[in-house]
């Protein structure tokens, strides 16, 4: 619960020290962004809190060096790029080929697989069976 609260207060800074511009594009309020760029900043800044910081698990500097978010030196930075990306491609590409499907699916996000872990939950507990009808 604490790194929630550590979470919750740098990306609230970092809204205010954006104020007023939280509808820009991310990639003009912020340095450094190869994707997502086109999202709004502030969407941008929530979309790192629920995908990145709660589905993993995580706080800031888990990805970004201390007092410096756009450098690319942390290893798990540059993982969660080719991860964003690997998403982005099922999103855009992989889902809407199937063709049979009945309904219109969720997108895929970063919290499906590690569901508030930085491990990614290889397995889940399969579902009761149903009970034999007499």
């Amino acid at each position: 619960l604490e790194f929630r609260r550590v979470l919750f207060r740098s990306v609230d800074s970092i809204l205010r020290t954006i104020a007023g511009r939280e509808n820009e594009p991310a990639n003009r309020v912020f340095k450094n962004v190869k994707l997502l760029g086109a999202m709004p900043a502030g969407e941008f800044l929530r979309n790192m809190d629920e995908n990145y910081g709660r589905g993993l698990g995580w706080v800031c500097g888990n990805c970004h060096a201390a007092g410096s978010f756009d450098a690319d030196t942390r290893k798990n930075k540059r993982i969660a790029r080719q991860m964003q990306e690997l998403t982005d491609r099922l999103n855009r590409k992989e889902l809407p080929a199937v063709k049979e499907l009945d309904a219109e699916y969720e997108k895929v996000t970063c919290v499906m697989c590690h569901r508030g872990s930085n491990e990614p939950k290889g397995t889940m507990p399969v579902p009761p069976a149903p009970a034999p009808r007499p």
